[in-house]
């Protein structure tokens, strides 16, 4: 708010308290009195001035005014100064007070438009506001209906009649100024976020197929695949007809120009059993009617529980995004694929933008002593998730993302933004209905304004029982350094075996997050340069088959060790951004992924397929506790530069696991011990071959499995 343009302004601060502030401009910034008026009865009181001081900018005076009387929430007034000038009273502070909290929270109100097909209740929970209308379209007839405030500062009207595929936004008065909003509990949209559209429930009800998908026991099963809907599919040579959109990701039997297989055939192929998909709500920055011209990731939410317009065929037909992003969801789970969803409750993508700023201004993001925005999150805004109604939204949403769409999981963007509280409601409700359910995100501490015991980061894990983390230890460990200052720093696979001992303890699963199931394994995702763009700079002296060897030794480790493996897509074929960082807005050049690179590099997409059959053909990889690991796993550090792992375990067939992480030069003799011993896999990929002689040697710049034959 810019006080020093404006001549008066007041805010209600706290039920008796006005903070009146009068610019030096006028009267020198002097009143001996202001008072109250009510609009609603014309009353006048003359209010207490309870003191006075003047800005560190000297362009203004402050004045603290006592309120005797309970004022109404929801009323007009005024404030007048002693020269007659007047201005709205606006609700300031008083709507982030916990008493305000107390007055309107209705946790079960259900919010938005309610559809049947005799009538549609449109409902929004507005407290400061004073009026409240729905307009909305149908045909070409467009209607504008007063709501009537009802309980706990809510706001409803019923329509009667068949409001199917209606466009309605609402407008709402807070003080004197009148803002136009989409509804921020709408389930689908128009292109770009101009109006809400109501949908009939029962034309988008669709089988989704959970009951098609893998068992899963545990965390530790799962191989996590991140992928962008629009990067998957956009490059021509994909043989995708529905190119960057959710039906892109329906079609099988698509083939590169050199006959490999692509987009849905090459996930299942590969054998990962859980895509994380970069968000698929509602976001900013790509014009949806011409979604060729701007490219962005989408981390930029709009509006939380509407699928995001540009990956559908149409994105000003309400019903086309709910639908094929389910029928995506449903192709997915029928071949075995569960979805985990991005998501990001922790900002949006502009405050004032927002419908919930435009609705309920200053409750749903966190402010500061003087008003000034959080921004933890580094975007401008900070969502103020321990707030009850944020609280209630949030929840709601994902449950809604998880009934309607079917979604087997969420990752948290910057989670250390969100409250413990919050999380745990979400843990709780979404694996009451779906045990097997992932919830993991990034807990960075971030810096917002929120206790720092109340944040749902790392250092509070233990408050947040259900809830595993990215492993940055890891990353940064096995990789190396991904910050652009220290970008030449090899990691322990790049060839650094002074970090054999750190990389040992990561790859434990348990020494940084306590239990492997927390542990969210990656060196690569969506943000930061690349596996390949990092190691052709640490590794910079090597040539590029020595630099393909050690891409199969990070993905091995990655895949093999304790916790949860994580892949970014292209990871496995040693996907480029051309040494870029950061590509959340550039071209689909950068960003698209690469069919024609994806064939040449096969020999590392086949060895990171055999490391994935590996994981899942010996359950010693994927044990679940710290007990587990520690009882069953034996370690060594050999030469100080390379890793044993031995495993101690009756499996089908077997009875130990001995792998060997060889990150150097050198090439190792070792004598496997005595008994029967196989060689599961080495550099090549899987060999599955008895061995004649358990004196072997282990290849640089590799990792060698064996396992004993059961007797």
């Amino acid at each position: 708010m810019n006080r020093d343009n404006e001549k008066l302004k007041a805010y209600l601060d706290d039920y008796h308290l006005i903070s009146v502030y009068l610019s030096k401009y006028y009267y020198e910034g002097k009143s001996s009195v202001f008072r109250l008026r009510d609009n609603k009865h014309g009353t006048l009181q003359e209010l207490q001035i309870q003191s006075m001081y003047e800005s560190r900018n000297g362009s203004y005076i402050t004045y603290k005014l006592h309120v005797p009387m309970d004022l109404v929430i929801g009323y007009e007034y005024d404030i007048l100064d002693a020269y007659g000038l007047s201005c709205p009273l606006i609700y300031g502070r008083i709507v982030r007070l916990p008493e305000f909290d107390m007055q309107f929270s209705c946790m079960d109100t259900p919010l938005g438009a309610q559809y049947s097909k005799e009538k549609t209740t449109f409902r929004l929970w507005a407290p400061p506001a004073t009026k409240a209308v729905v307009e909305y379209t149908l045909g070409q007839q467009t209607h504008w209906v007063y709501m009537n405030r009802t309980v706990k500062g809510t706001f409803e009207c019923d329509v009667e009649g068949d409001l199917d595929g209606a466009r309605y936004t609402y407008i709402v008065k807070n003080s004197m100024d009148w803002q136009q909003a989409t509804d921020p509990y709408a389930v689908s949209s128009t292109a770009n976020s101009k109006e809400s559209v109501v949908i009939n429930p029962a034309k988008v009800r669709m089988d989704l197929k959970k009951d098609q998908l893998p068992p899963l026991d545990k965390y530790t099963d799962a191989v996590i695949y991140e992928m962008s809907i629009r990067d998957f599919t956009w490059m021509r040579e994909s043989g995708v007809k529905h190119r960057g959109k959710f039906l892109g990701l329906t079609e099988t039997g698509t083939r590169s120009p050199q006959g490999g297989m692509t987009g849905l055939d090459y996930l299942v192929d590969l054998g990962v059993t859980h895509v994380q998909i970069m968000p698929m709500f509602d976001f900013a920055t790509v014009d949806e009617n011409h979604p060729d011209v701007y490219y962005n990731w989408g981390y930029d939410p709009l509006q939380y529980n509407v699928p995001e317009g540009s990956y559908a065929t149409d994105p000003n037909d309400g019903y086309k995004r709910v639908l094929e992003l389910k029928q995506m969801i449903r192709t997915l789970h029928e071949h075995g694929l569960r979805v985990i969803m991005d998501v990001v409750y922790n900002h949006m993508y502009d405050r004032m933008m927002s419908s919930f700023d435009k609705i309920v201004p200053n409750y749903f993001f966190r402010l500061g002593p003087n008003g000034e925005n959080s921004n933890g999150s580094f975007c401008g805004n900070d969502m103020a998730t321990n707030r009850p109604m944020v609280r209630k939204f949030i929840v709601e949403s994902c449950l809604h993302w998880l009934k309607e769409y079917g979604v087997d999981g969420f990752r948290f963007d910057l989670m250390g933004i969100i409250d413990v509280d919050t999380m745990n409601r979400i843990v709780y409700q979404c694996r009451a209905i779906d045990p097997n359910f992932m919830i993991y995100g990034e807990g960075w501490n971030m810096p917002t304004i929120l206790d720092e015991k109340l944040k749902a980061c790392i250092a509070n894990r233990t408050r947040l029982p259900h809830v595993a983390f990215f492993n940055d230890y890891f990353r940064d460990k096995i990789r190396g350094s991904h910050d652009v200052s220290n970008f030449h720093e090899k990691g322990f696979a790049g060839g650094n075996t002074y970090l054999l001992h750190e990389a040992k303890l990561a790859m434990q699963g348990y020494d940084y997050l306590d239990d492997p199931w927390r542990s969210i394994n990656y060196v690569e995702c969506h943000d930061n340069a690349t596996v390949w763009d990092k190691i052709k700079v640490s590794n910079s002296g090597e040539d590029r088959e020595k630099l393909l060897q050690r891409i199969n030794l990070i993905n091995g480790i990655v895949i093999l060790s304790q916790g949860v493996p994580f892949l970014h897509s292209g990871q496995e074929f040693a996907v480029t951004k051309r040494g870029e960082h950061n590509t959340y807005n550039r071209p689909d050049s950068i960003n698209q992924i690469d069919w024609v690179r994806k064939d040449y590099h096969l020999a590392q997409v086949n060895y990171v397929r055999d490391m994935i059959q590996i994981r899942k053909q010996f359950p010693c990889l994927r044990l679940e506790t710290k007990e587990e690991v520690q009882y069953y796993l034996e370690t060594s550090e050999i030469d100080y530069r390379m890793i044993l792992f031995v495993y101690h375990m009756d499996m089908e067939g077997y009875n130990q696991l001995q792998i060997y992480v060889n990150p150097s030069d050198n090439i190792y003799p070792v004598f496997l011990g005595d008994g029967e011993y196989e060689l599961i896999a080495d550099q090549r990929g899987s060999v599955n071959q008895k061995l004649s002689d358990n004196n072997v040697k282990i290849a640089p710049v590799s990792i060698a499995i064996f396992a004993r034959i059961d007797q």
